[in-house]
């Protein structure tokens, strides 16, 4: 838990710093919390709309907590910053497998 609080330090001193959100938010479902992750998702996305890292992240996230269709409109996103990025392709088929739509 020290990395944790050391990024929401780093956080409070750097509040535009969405590289820190995205950090706290891998943390943040690293200790079971994906509630909490998806807030820092959110706010990074908000300040970099433009990574796809941080929309893979918000995915797995959403998929922590059982919500597929949000996920796979996260992956989606990043998909279309990096289409050819295997990690969110794997993330995006697992969160198909998950929602039941093994067919996609």
């Amino acid at each position: 838990m020290p990395a944790f609080e050391a990024y929401r330090a780093a956080l409070s001193h750097n509040p535009d710093d969405a590289s820190t959100d995205g950090k706290l938010g891998k943390i943040a479902l690293k200790l079971g919390k994906p509630e909490e992750a998806v807030t820092y998702y959110e706010a990074a996305k908000r300040k970099r709309p433009d990574d796809p890292r941080i929309w893979n992240g918000l995915g797995v996230a959403h998929d922590s907590i059982g919500d597929h269709v949000s996920a796979q409109q996260d992956y989606g996103a990043a998909l279309k910053l990096a289409p050819n990025d295997l990690s969110i392709r794997n993330n995006y088929g697992l969160s198909q497998a998950l929602s039941g739509d093994y067919r996609a």
